[in-house]
């Protein structure tokens, strides 16, 4: 979720609203591009973290096989085909997406380290160490005319970065969800060309953050080690966030001669708690946040062309409070106040759009996506009572109060994120089916502009990938990948362009008569700056993932 800008001295003092991106990684890896999970335009801190090193979103996250192959996006795959399912991640497609009932399992590591050199290059000083564990899972069981079952996600993810030049902050996540979903054919009208789905879930989730000592030898300063604990820098600061997600929808398609439209909507609604319990005091606040979604989508097609559109439109109007107590001096009053602190207006839009043509062995394709979103952040007036604001006014004049460390008062603020990415190329098919080569063209530009930090970082990247898979035998096909990558973090200044080779590799299991598949990709990337960098940075990330499907 976004967080606002509550102070000049600390940018996150206050979990659950957004603030600026910080510089450095934060400002370089600011959201990317693509369809996000049809159920939900929720944004959650979790998802958050993982854009922030680009971990998402990933458009072939089901794909193992893609990823293992120089993270193709166009190439035509089982999980990653011009459908409703596939492409549009609407749940109305679930019931044609297959013919059988299948249950699948997507186990992923991935890890990202930045490093830059200091003391005349003799030590290194660690400023990112990210790993998380993830485990998907779909699971369908499918009829001729319905289909039900469940799928979402488990996972970790540990963030360790410098919080000053001492210490680091940790931040810890773990994200259970789960969504079921019913989809058929309206009976009795037109059940070849009406489809329906209902779908639900729930994901609970908790951030917890770690104050530490960095570590220090002679070799460097170094993040993620056993560093002692230190407290939080202000009682006022929570340390820990818990956010119980839930929601539901529905969603109509109707079958044309020519193509697949669908039109639905989805209502979501988010608690949110944060929290700083001490022995003497507690601070904290407590958001309800609800989500309004609406979703069109069609896919549809010619013999030799598919293609597929789909865009997204959402809204949130939330109000967040405050509560905090400190226990006084003996036969003395504990200081203590609650009430409003902020309301917080969100809405947003985005889209996508791919094309797929094919002539024989040779496959051609490219896609365009954008997105945008708007929050604004308003505080009480002044002298509204109670009010965070006036409360902070106000403390100064109260007996013990001048040892506190206080944040600033929360003030107007308008952030907008703003994007798009398109790709362009094609997959030649060897003869035999002995398998594939594929490369592709891509391109992204985002900016994110708030109205108390000024302009924002211009980002712009584009890459080239190719990649190839060969079945070396009946059973078993292996694949290999490169990506040569150039980022410019800010069109508008200078040194800061970068850039990055990603190869990749992966292989393929389907015996014959079986009823189960086996899907393996790893790719490790290394990005240096392309300019004289007197503090020789480097920056490196790794991804392992598997698929194991069943079909039954």
């Amino acid at each position: 979720m976004f967080r606002p800008h509550v102070g000049r001295r600390r940018r996150a003092l206050w979990k659950g609203v957004g603030m600026s991106p910080s510089r450095g990684l934060a400002a370089s890896a600011v959201w990317m591009l693509s369809v996000l999970c049809a159920t939900a335009a929720v944004a959650d801190s979790y998802d958050n973290a993982r854009r922030s090193i680009d971990l998402a979103p990933d458009p072939i996250e089901r794909s193992p096989r893609l990823q293992g192959m120089g993270r193709l996006t166009l190439a035509d795959d089982p999980h990653n085909r011009i459908t409703l399912w596939d492409f549009a991640a609407d749940p109305v497609g679930i019931l044609d997406a297959d013919s059988v009932s299948t249950f699948h399992l997507w186990p992923n590591t991935s890890s990202r380290s930045a490093t830059h050199e200091i003391d005349n290059g003799t030590r290194q000083r660690e400023t990112l160490a990210a790993r998380e564990i993830r485990l998907n899972y779909e699971a369908w069981k499918r009829t001729e005319s319905s289909a039900y079952g469940f799928f979402g996600d488990v996972a970790s993810l540990r963030l360790d970065h410098p919080y000053d030049d001492e210490s680091e902050l940790r931040d810890m996540f773990a994200v259970p969800r789960v969504a079921g979903v019913l989809n058929g054919r309206i009976p009795y009208f037109q059940s070849h060309r009406w489809t329906y789905v209902l779908h639900a879930r729930y994901a609970p989730e908790t951030e917890t953050d770690e104050y530490r000592k960095i570590v220090s030898n002679g070799s460097g300063e170094y993040l993620g080690r056993q560093g002692g604990i230190l407290p939080t820098p202000d009682i006022f600061t929570p340390d820990e966030v818990r956010t119980y997600a839930s929601g539901g929808g529905a969603s109509l398609s109707y079958r044309l001669p020519f193509a697949t439209a669908a039109l639905g909507g989805d209502i979501a609604s988010l608690v949110i708690k944060a929290e700083n319990d001490g022995q003497r005091y507690f601070s904290g606040t407590r958001e309800h946040r609800p989500y309004y979604t609406g979703q069109l989508s069609a896919v549809g097609g010619l013999p030799n062309l598919q293609w597929g559109a789909t865009g997204r439109l959402w809204s949130s109007s939330s109000h967040e409070r405050w509560n905090f107590t400190l226990a006084g001096a003996i036969n003395q009053a504990p200081l203590a106040g609650r009430g409003k602190r902020l309301e917080r207006d969100e809405d947003g839009n985005d889209g996508r759009v791919r094309i797929r043509w094919t002539m024989g062995p040779l496959e051609l394709g490219s896609s365009y996506g954008f997105a945008f979103r708007r929050v604004t952040i308003d505080p009480p007036g002044p002298d509204k009572q109670p009010s965070f604001n006036y409360f902070l006014n106000t403390l100064p004049q109260r007996q013990g109060a001048d040892s506190l460390a206080l944040p600033d008062s929360v003030v107007h603020d308008r952030i907008e994120e703003k994007g798009v990415d398109g790709a362009l190329g094609g997959t030649l098919r060897l003869p035999r089916q002995r398998g594939l080569v594929g490369a592709e063209f891509h391109w992204t530009r985002d900016r994110v502009d708030q109205s108390t930090a000024g302009r924002a970082p211009d980002r712009r990247i584009w890459d080239l990938r190719g990649g190839a898979e060969y079945r070396c035998t009946p059973v078993l096909s292996g694949r290999v990948g490169y990506i040569y990558r150039s980022e410019d973090r800010d069109k508008e200044t200078l040194q800061n362009e970068f850039v990055s080779h990603t190869v990749t590799a992966g292989l393929g299991l389907e015996p014959r008569g079986s009823i189960w598949t086996m899907d393996a990709g790893y790719s490790i990337e290394w990005l240096t700056p392309d300019y004289p960098d007197p503090s020789e940075s480097r920056e490196s990330r790794q991804t392992l993932s598997l698929l194991v499907g069943w079909r039954f």
